[in-house]
């Protein structure tokens, strides 16, 4: 069946030549070479005269007995490799030795011109699994819905960006998180916000969190900060339209602004009419906060305070009742607006004494 090139004639199927090369030979177009097994009579692997190969069984590619471990050194440097260029290296599916988690060999795939992964999602996508022996998933595209989904675990990325177009969802640059434009280097100094940052939180491992925005013109304001000890907010914050309702008390170092004021933004103006008459239909009071008060998520400063009743203020001045913050079922005090009933109603009585001063000196 095989004869060596050197006697002169080639054997039926296959030849040898002087250096010991064997070349399996089919003649015939449309076979090919059939491996069987001699006692089940099953095939064990086939190669078909137009380059086409099967096997039955596990195919070895590294190692030289069937004990040699997988992870193994004897195991590393194993190839299976796509074409015959002298770039072949950079298309192949193989081993090599990497110290992580100890000394092993790990699996590498190589494709230079890119690597594409694609399933169905009727039948499981792509998924990523926590171990050899597919325990928990981690990870997985397509999985059953056109998403893409961590299944346990916390999604880190460590660096670069989580983007659309040039606007990030997120960019990780010195410890900061950056939410905006991509195109030029918006981020954390590690001292500074950029001057054109659009939202970018900072988390460090020394208690300091801080949330920072673009503000109108250049420059970037602190929105929030925690030092550690205190909650701060930054300056020059509008809120827009948007009414703010806080749980807690607000103390604040400096003044607090707001509403209007100004004489040129009022009109029909004119004094409170009878302020004295509607002081003496208002009381100043002290009492005890109710423990439903406190059950509604009320938190008074102390159980027994000063003030006034809003019921009694409501007849007197309408627009200084507000709804309670911690439930709008419930009335409270815009407390400043008494202000100009007091200043009216003591003109009133100061009138009166006049008045009465003016009778005294005549008699």
């Amino acid at each position: 069946m095989f004869k060596p090139t050197s006697s002169g004639s080639l054997g039926n199927h296959g030849f040898c030549t002087d250096s010991y090369n064997t070349y399996f030979i089919m003649d015939t177009t449309n076979r090919g070479w059939v491996f069987r097994n001699h006692t089940t009579s099953s095939n064990i692997a086939s190669i078909s005269n137009t380059g086409g190969a099967n096997f039955s069984g596990t195919v070895q590619i590294g190692g030289t007995t069937s004990t040699t471990q997988p992870y193994s050194s004897t195991a590393s440097g194993a190839r299976l490799t796509f074409g015959g260029s002298a770039d072949i290296e950079n298309y192949s599916i193989g081993t090599n030795m990497e110290n992580v988690g100890g000394n092993y060999t790990k699996l590498d795939i190589k494709w230079h011109t890119g690597i594409r992964m694609g399933a169905q999602q009727n039948y499981g996508g792509v998924r990523i699994f926590d171990s050899e022996d597919m325990g928990t998933l981690r990870f997985s595209v397509n999985n059953g819905s056109a998403n893409t989904v961590v299944n346990s675990g916390d999604f880190v990325v460590s660096a670069g960006e989580i983007s659309s177009s040039n606007y990030a969802v997120g960019t990780l640059q010195n410890g900061a998180l950056n939410l905006g434009r991509t195109d030029t280097n918006y981020a954390w100094s590690g001292t500074s916000w950029a001057s054109d940052i659009r939202l970018g939180m900072l988390l460090n491992c020394s208690e300091t969190y801080e949330i920072g925005v673009h503000d109108s013109g250049d420059s970037v304001d602190s929105f929030m900060k925690y030092n550690g000890t205190d909650f701060e907010m930054g300056n020059n914050l509008g809120w827009g339209t948007t009414t703010f309702a806080f749980a807690s008390s607000i103390t604040a170092g400096g003044n607090i602004t707001a509403y209007a004021s100004d004489e040129r933004l009022k009109e029909n103006i004119k004094p409170i009419d009878n302020a004295l008459e509607k002081v003496m239909k208002i009381r100043g009071v002290e009492f005890d906060w109710t423990d439903e008060a406190e059950e509604m998520g009320f938190e008074p400063k102390c159980k027994h305070e000063t003030g006034v009743i809003a019921q009694e203020i409501e007849e007197v001045i309408p627009d200084a009742i507000a709804p309670a913050p911690f439930n709008k079922e419930y009335k409270t005090v815009e407390k400043d607006k008494i202000v100009a009933l007091l200043i009216e109603a003591v003109k009133e009585q100061q009138k009166q004494i006049e008045e009465l001063k003016e009778k005294l000196e005549s008699k």
